[in-house]
């Protein structure tokens, strides 16, 4: 199927899943809004919202940014909220169907939530969590990983700091993305990882982040593979906007950053191009260097098994708003955190820097990821290319 047909197919199936939420809140909600009149205006407003986000790029392309952000602010916090009101309905629905079973089962004879009061609990409830999530949303995590190296005599630690999936686009603004960096600079990192869904949109907002990727430059330099958001943006156009950051694209590529490692990346399928992960990571064989494997993906695929110690992931968010993350986790089992692999080397995978879609975050924190190579002082043994052993500190 050509891109564009993918591409095509992939919205409607959206519009259509969101077309559903919002007639499922609608039924739920209308024992609330009496009168023909009302109901009209929450249709409308319904409407309003289903066509938010393509609303806020047409402000944004039309020149108009502050009122594309503000709608953007309302159509994605209200898609957090959807969701949420959606899994509070189903809830009560649950719940008012265990009643009904432990009547005609053991005649229990408990009443039932009335659809008034359930409407009530399901908005109340929502905008409590959606709050909540908007209010965890702000908040950015290091989660740090220690793992032993053959590292040169006198260097005492190699530090890789990744940040990925900071979705670039109206709701990120050069704010945002310039605190996530100050954070970065403040971790003194030797090695910067892009993992990859740094881009959603175009908009002059990209040229001063650009500026700020360049200037938080680590020594040993910065590193990216491409996500399927890059492959939605257009691949040759985010191609030319990461090396204006100031990274080194690793698509089927490898690199020795000071000699002290060995780093090797693929981009993400989406992006049309064949994986030559297997061949690449070859090269690191007899070079007796840590091997550190960037895919935007958390799958690790039959060729690459065994060929390297640590592979970095992104693209899950963790599942980003509870519960999602049973969805998200039924595609991507490794949903976040380190992952053992039976052929040796492990997984990590990352929550991410940013959030896509609803700036709503629970259960799910954003997150920079720190990998530590230290000099592996276990006694009798040389560092195991593919079995180390790792310390994680959240």
């Amino acid at each position: 199927m050509p891109r564009w047909a993918a591409f095509l197919v992939f919205v409607l199936v959206v519009l259509v899943v969101y077309g559903a939420m919002h007639g499922f809140f609608y039924v739920r909600l209308r024992p609330l809004i009496p009168g023909r009149t009302a109901r009209g205006f929450l249709l409308a407003f319904l409407g309003l919202m289903m066509a938010g986000p393509f609303l806020a790029r047409a402000l944004e392309s039309a020149g108009a940014p502050a009122p594309g952000r503000w709608m953007a602010w309302a159509a994605y916090c209200w898609m957090g909220f959807l969701f949420l009101a959606n899994c509070w309905g189903l809830a009560v629905r649950g719940a008012n169907f265990g009643l009904w079973a432990a009547d005609r089962m053991g005649g229990l004879s408990l009443p039932m939530v009335s659809p008034r009061a359930g409407a009530v609990f399901v908005l109340v409830a929502a905008l409590l969590a959606t709050g909540y999530g908007v209010w965890r949303n702000t908040d950015l995590t290091v989660r740090n990983l220690r793992f032993p190296a053959p590292l040169p005599e006198g260097v005492e630690r190699v530090r890789v700091v990744m940040v990925s999936d900071l979705h670039l686009e109206e709701l990120t603004g050069v704010s945002e993305v310039a605190r996530i960096l100050d954070r970065v600079k403040g971790l003194e990192p030797d090695v910067l990882i892009m993992g990859g869904d740094l881009l959603d949109i175009s908009g002059p907002f990209l040229d001063e982040a650009a500026r700020l990727f360049r200037e938080a430059a680590p020594p040993l330099g910065a590193y990216a593979v491409l996500g399927n958001h890059e492959a939605y943006f257009g691949t040759r156009a985010a191609e030319e906007y990461l090396e204006s950051c100031g990274f080194t694209l690793m698509g089927n590529q490898w690199a020795e950053p000071g000699g002290l490692f060995f780093l090797a990346g693929v981009d993400d399928p989406a992006c049309g191009r064949p994986d030559k992960g297997p061949e690449v990571l070859e090269k690191a064989r007899g070079r007796g260097l840590f091997t550190l494997f960037l895919r935007h993906q958390p799958d690790v695929p039959d060729g690459v098994n065994g060929l390297f110690n640590l592979q970095l992931s992104g693209h899950t968010h963790g599942g980003q708003i509870f519960p999602f993350h049973f969805v998200v986790g039924l595609r991507f089992p490794r949903l976040a955190g380190l992952y053992p692999l039976k052929e040796g080397g492990q997984v990590y995978t990352s929550r991410g820097a940013g959030s896509w879609g609803p700036p709503v975050r629970i259960l799910a924190p954003r997150e920079i990821t720190v990998v530590d190579l230290v000099p592996d002082t276990r006694p009798g043994r040389e560092v195991a290319r593919l079995k180390p052993s790792a310390d994680f500190v959240d």
